[in-house]
């Protein structure tokens, strides 16, 4: 029997919904038996833990210690109605975004945006983050930025929605004047990918970060993120679970990555307020 602990924040949001929803199509096999639990609780028991988001919480701490392995749910790699989206969410093994692992890609192909066209010209647009985001792994983006706004003196700095304080042009309409997409491991180098973009992602945690067939690359990221209502169905959940025994071994051997907590926000609004204004 394979034990699952999933780990709800004590508020109910969207975040819950998204571990909710795989906890449904788990419930449903043969020899998974599935426990909802707050992120401040851990069970010593548990064989595969589940949480949204890459904070290191008391659960993924100790799945860390037992050499547990854990699945992470998260925002999806491309937005599927183009707006933010509550409907979908990534998955993967032992990490976040491009440092998550999954199993085998079934052949079977699976709904996908339409790739564009290469792009032969257009602006070069530094995409940035919030300063203090899980996926930035504790790298300096400020830093960051700056050494990119110097290695494309033209460019344009794109802020991150929630580090604006003014309306933004959408982001469909900057992926459309834009050639050259440069990002540190946003969900942006995906999209941008897909809009037929120059996609330059610092970090291996951006799922274009070793991106070459973008056709192969588009099938294998469809099968790493599925709608709530996918996530319910058994055949999902036998595929996700068919990758368990390996994501364990790998867990025993230390091969997973290590969430941080985050940096103080306030401080490192502050930093790139001062430095790029909003």
């Amino acid at each position: 029997m394979i034990n699952v602990t999933i780990h709800l924040r004590d508020e109910e949001n969207f975040t819950n919904v998204r571990s909710r929803a795989i906890g449904r199509g788990l419930q449903e096999l043969n020899g998974v038996r599935v426990k909802y639990m707050s992120r401040g609780e851990r069970d010593t028991k548990s064989n595969l833990v589940i949480q949204t988001g890459f904070n290191a919480s008391v659960p993924l701490r100790d799945a860390l210690d037992r050499q547990c392995p854990y699945i992470i749910m998260e925002e999806p790699h491309w937005r599927p109605d183009k707006d933010f989206c509550v409907s979908v969410a990534s998955w993967g093994y032992n990490g976040l975004g491009g440092r998550g692992w999954h199993p085998p890609v079934p052949d079977t192909a699976r709904p996908k945006p339409a790739l564009h066209a290469r792009k032969t010209d257009g602006v070069t647009i530094i995409f940035a983050q919030k300063p203090n985001d899980h996926s930035l792994c504790g790298a300096d983006h400020i830093a960051w930025i700056k050494r990119k706004l110097a290695l494309y003196p033209d460019a344009e700095l794109r802020h991150h929605p929630l580090m604006c304080a003014v309306e933004q042009e959408p982001l469909d309409e900057a992926l459309d004047r834009c050639y050259r997409a440069v990002t540190f491991s946003s969900t942006v180098g995906g999209e941008a990918l897909i809009a037929g973009c120059i996609s330059l992602p610092d970090d291996e945690g951006s799922m274009a970060y070793t991106a070459h067939s973008r056709a192969k690359w588009l099938h294998e990221l469809s099968w790493k993120q599925f709608s709530h209502t996918e996530y319910h169905r058994p055949d999902v959940a036998s595929w996700i679970m068919s990758g368990y025994e390996e994501a364990r071994a790998s867990a025993r051997k230390g091969n997973v990555q290590t969430p941080r907590n985050k940096v103080d926000r306030n401080i490192e609004c502050l930093r790139y307020y001062r430095e790029f204004g909003n």
